[in-house]
């Protein structure tokens, strides 16, 4: 039975198409989500699209077939990467670090560095640091040399100077940095 989107009516027949498509191709390269089927996964594509949809800007370069493969492909990422954070999880039932290793009252917490970050703390870390490289990694040359040098928390008249472009070029570079990330839904990293 052919998927059938409940608010399909709000897309036009080809964007619902390059939506399966992107799907189709997600599943091709990757063996499926844990606990997301098939129709899960286009209706999560439908949404994002849904979503994003408004955000789309001719101007900026790319085009809306590309617009909308890119939500849909970070969309299935995102949920391919929480589901195998939640596999990572601990099962119910798991012993506390603070609970007694033996008859001397000993913990597992006592074998830790106090400044030790928690595997949830470090799972955002490495999942944060993931999502900037994605986007880093999709950035132009040029825009990939600013990225760099503003992650080194380099000033922005060096920065210009460094790379040989005028103030106003590196403004409208960083402009478009800061688009790139707030696609990806990296607000935070925009300060």
């Amino acid at each position: 039975m052919p998927y059938s989107h409940p608010l399909s009516g709000d897309l036009e027949e080809w964007e619902e198409q390059r939506v399966r498509q992107v799907v189709d191709i997600f599943l091709r390269r990757h063996s499926g989500i844990p606990g997301y089927d098939e129709d899960d996964l286009y209706q999560e594509g439908h949404i994002a699209w849904l979503r994003a949809r408004k955000t789309y800007r001719a101007e900026r370069g790319a085009s809306i077939r590309t617009y909308i493969a890119r939500v849909v492909e970070n969309r299935l990422t995102d949920l391919a990467r929480e589901a195998r954070a939640a596999s990572r999880r601990p099962a119910a039932g798991v012993d506390s670090l603070d609970a007694a290793l033996g008859p001397d009252g000993g913990s597992r917490a006592d074998y830790l560095p106090d400044d030790a970050a928690s595997p949830s703390d470090e799972a955002e870390r490495a999942e944060l640091a993931e999502r900037i490289a994605r986007v880093r990694g999709r950035l132009p040359a040029r825009q990939k040399d600013v990225f760099d040098a503003l992650a080194e928390d380099h000033q922005k008249v060096r920065i210009a100077r460094d790379l040989g472009i005028s103030r106003d070029t590196l403004y409208d570079e960083i402009r478009r940095i800061q688009d790139a990330c707030r696609d990806a839904g990296l607000e935070e990293f925009l300060r």
